[in-house]
């Protein structure tokens, strides 16, 4: 027997009361220009670890302001049309 568990894909129903009992607003992430790490991870659907090994080997460039890393919109879009 199997310790995994079976993870079955979910529906629209089922993604739409995820995201409403998240407080996802994915209509308003994607209209961003600048994204946070957090907000690029849902908009791409990756990790924040996977996301850090993108920017490391230059799939995104993550711009800092201060001690902030935020992700320009168009990063994002440069590599989903890859």
């Amino acid at each position: 027997m199997s310790l995994k568990k079976k993870i079955a894909p979910l529906d629209c129903a089922q993604e739409e009361a995820y995201n409403k009992s998240a407080a996802i607003d994915m209509k308003l992430i994607s209209s961003k220009e600048f994204l946070s790490i957090k907000e690029a991870c849902l908009l791409i659907g990756v990790s924040r670890m996977s996301l850090n090994r993108y920017m490391n080997i230059g799939l995104i460039e993550p711009v800092r302001i201060g001690s902030r890393v935020i992700i320009k919109r168009e990063s994002i879009d440069n590599l989903l049309n890859m």
